[in-house]
Parts: structure tokens; sequence; C-alpha cells
């Protein structure tokens, strides 16, 4: 990911980064929403296998090569 430039200050920053962030994972990594939060996700879809949890300013990557 490329930062274009800086949104801090702005209001909505937390909704972009959180729909970027979804959007990218589950388009381009395959990766889908947990059911049980939705702010962990999980491959469902072969190998390799891997879990990501996203918060307010953290990103926590659990996965294998």
């Amino acid at each position: 990911m490329v930062v274009l430039k800086l949104l801090y200050g702005i209001a909505e920053v937390g909704t972009y980064w959180w729909a970027t962030y979804n959007k990218h994972h589950k388009e381009k990594l395959l990766i889908t929403t947990s059911i049980f939060n939705p702010c962990f996700f999980i491959t469902t879809i072969g190998t390799p296998f891997g879990i990501i949890g996203m918060q307010t300013n953290n990103i926590i990557i659990l996965g294998d090569n």
C-alpha cells in the first residue's frame, strides 16, 4: 500500500482506513471476515493460512509462509 497523503485530523479517517484495509484483505488476499467478530479476518481458501486482527491503530497478523 502507498500512502498518498496524511489524513490525521479529519473526522472520517478511521472509517476510511477501515474500508481500505477491509477491501484489500477481502479482494487481494482472499481473506473473509470472522462470523464472531468483524475485526478478525481468516483465510478460508487453501493455503497459506492467516488470521488478521484489526483494531483502531494496530494490525496483528498470524500466518505461515
